[in-house]
C-alpha cells in the first residue's frame, strides 16, 4: 500500500504535466478587433476684423475682411488671410496692423480634443508680431450669441475667456485671436492653424 501512494502521485505529476505541454502545443486563435478614434477638430466657421487708427486721432475703427481674402485649407485646419492691407498712419512710414481673427472649432471625432493655442505665420514686411488667443466654450447645442453672434470687435476679448478648451464629439469652440503686426508695411498675407491634441496629455 505504501508503494501505490508514491506511484499514483507520480502517474497525477505526469498526467497534469502532460496536459499542460498539450495545452500549450495547441495553437490558440483570437479574433481581435481594433477601433481607431479620431481627435482632430476643424475650423467650421470664421470671421476677421481688421482695426486701424482713424485719421491720426486715438479711435480705432474696424472692419470686416472681404469674403475673397479669406480662404480654408483643403482640411479645413488652416485659415488664410491674402492680400490684407496694412494700416496706414498719417506721419509714420509704418503703423501697427490689429486683427482679430474668429474661429468655430467643430469635433466629429471620439476622442476629446484640447485646443491649447495658435500656430500664426505672417508672410510681409514687418518687424514683430504679438498674438493671443482666448477660448470660450464648449457648446453642444450652437455657439454662444455674445461670444459670436452679436460680436463687436471694439469689446473683445469678452470676459469668460480660457487660455484652452477640451470639445468632445459635436461640440463646438469659439477662438478669437488677437494678432497685432508691429512696424507693418504694404501687404501681408497670414495664416492661423490652431493647435490640438489628446485632452490627457500635457
Amino acid at each position: 500500500m505504501k508503494s501505490i501512494i508514491p506511484s499514483l502521485m507520480i502517474m497525477a505529476i505526469l498526467l497534469t504535466m502532460s496536459m499542460a505541454y498539450a495545452i500549450w502545443l495547441d495553437t490558440l486563435k483570437v479574433n481581435v478587433y481594433v477601433t481607431v478614434a479620431s481627435g482632430n477638430p476643424h475650423i467650421g466657421s470664421y470671421r476677421v476684423f481688421k482695426c486701424c487708427e482713424h485719421c491720426c486721432c486715438c479711435c480705432i475703427k474696424c472692419k470686416g475682411l472681404e469674403d475673397n481674402q479669406m480662404m480654408l485649407s483643403n482640411d479645413s485646419s488652416i485659415l488664410l488671410l491674402m492680400n490684407i492691407e496694412c494700416c496706414k498712419h498719417c506721419l509714420l512710414p509704418k503703423e501697427d496692423t490689429l486683427l482679430w481673427v474668429g474661429l468655430v472649432m467643430e469635433h466629429n471625432g471620439t476622442l476629446p480634443t484640447k485646443i491649447y493655442g495658435v500656430d500664426v505665420d505672417v508672410n510681409g514686411s514687418y518687424d514683430s508680431v504679438e498674438v493671443e488667443m482666448y477660448a470660450y466654450g464648449p457648446y453642444s447645442d450652437g455657439v454662444g450669441l455674445h461670444e459670436w453672434g452679436h460680436v463687436d470687435p471694439d469689446d473683445l476679448p469678452y470676459p469668460g475667456y480660457n487660455t484652452s478648451v477640451v470639445i468632445v464629439g459635436n461640440e463646438k469652440a469659439i477662438l478669437w485671436i488677437k494678432i497685432v503686426i508691429k512696424g507693418c508695411n504694404g501687404l501681408v498675407n497670414i495664416s492661423v492653424k490652431p493647435l490640438a491634441k489628446p485632452w490627457n496629455t500635457g
